[in-house]
């Protein structure tokens, strides 16, 4: 809503309202995610206008990982 009414980008890191707020890409974060989603993300990422949540690949992420998303 800031990009439209103001012009100013959103920081992709920006906290609950950034691209990257709904995304996991540390392992201890991922296990807990599947665990318990609710431990790192207090609301639904639709009430900010995201869909979805997203596990995602990278040079911290461990074994979970890949046995949840390759399952």
């Amino acid at each position: 809503m800031v990009v439209l009414f103001l012009g100013f980008p959103v920081q992709a890191n920006k906290a609950v309202v950034g691209q990257n707020a709904f995304r996991h890409s540390s392992g201890i974060h991922q296990d807990a995610f599947l665990k318990e989603r609710t431990t790192f993300e207090i609301m639904e990422p639709d009430t900010v206008g995201w869909r979805g949540q997203a596990l995602v690949l990278g040079k911290l992420s461990g074994g979970g990982w890949s046995s949840f998303t390759f399952t």
